[in-house]
């Protein structure tokens, strides 16, 4: 039985959001694991201004863990790390 409006050769629509959320999986997996291995610190920060991924270097730099860094404002941590670190965060 064929579904109202699609041909044999297209395919199930279901099926290609179960593989766009598999690619993207996948995809946010890869970007991860890159920021990790970066020797340079990195830090995302959201549009509210609040971190919301480091990787290792930047817990070394800033001396706190992760879980202490996530959902924090980027200028309180800029504060506790004055002096140690230097961020380029002004345009």
């Amino acid at each position: 039985m064929h579904s109202p409006g699609f041909s044999d050769d297209r395919i199930c629509p279901t099926a290609t959001v179960k593989q766009y959320i598999v690619e993207r999986g996948f995809a946010e997996e890869m970007f991860r694991l890159a920021v990790e291995a970066c020797p340079s610190g990195m830090m995302m920060i959201d549009h509210d201004g609040r971190i919301v991924m480091v990787n290792t270097e930047i817990e070394s730099q800033f001396g706190y863990g992760r879980e202490e860094l996530i959902g924090q404002p980027v200028d309180a941590n800029r504060r506790a790390a004055e002096g140690r670190i230097r961020l380029d965060c002004e345009s």
